[in-house]
């Protein structure tokens, strides 16, 4: 009987390890996500810099936005997971933070570890590049979250609308 009961927890050991390697990148836990210190008034300027240099007008940081930008990015973190629509939908997200989703857009990203770094990432992205240029943008909120332990840390969230 004895000689049994090494071979079978061998097994069971060695499937546990082969499901374990196939889980998806984060796993369904939990992370703690921590917020990031993040000037937002620098954000806007130097968006605003950008976008002048490409004839279009300023941005200037707005609360609401700076409340959706702060949900979207630590449900981020928590999920260990870069998603637009990990918090919600992009239109349900914008409308309960009281922003209309007229001419509203988004850029998340992870990994970037700075704002100016976050900020090349995404005009470097034709993609993002086309939201830092939306012409009708006028207000934006942005934020970054912590997730310890992930190869994405930190969350971004940049959220603009008019």
């Amino acid at each position: 009987m004895r000689q049994h009961a090494l071979p079978r927890f061998s097994v069971a050991a060695a499937l546990c390890a082969a499901l374990a390697a196939c889980a998806p990148m984060g796993g369904g836990v939990t992370r703690v996500a921590t917020p990031m210190a993040v000037d937002a008034a620098r954000a806007a300027a130097v968006v605003s810099a950008y976008r002048a240099a490409h004839g279009l007008g300023p941005v200037r940081v707005d609360a609401s936005l700076m409340a959706v930008a702060g949900a979207q990015a630590r449900a981020m973190a928590r999920a260990d997971r870069l998603d637009h629509s990990v918090a919600g939908s992009f239109g349900a997200r914008i409308e309960a933070g009281g922003v209309g989703t007229s001419n509203a857009v988004e850029n998340v990203a992870g990994g970037y570890r700075d704002l100016r770094s976050v900020i090349e990432g995404w005009e470097a992205s034709p993609e993002h590049d086309a939201n830092l240029l939306a012409p009708a943008v006028t207000r934006l909120g942005i934020a970054a979250f912590h997730s310890a332990g992930s190869r994405l840390d930190p969350y971004w969230s940049l959220d603009m609308a008019r």
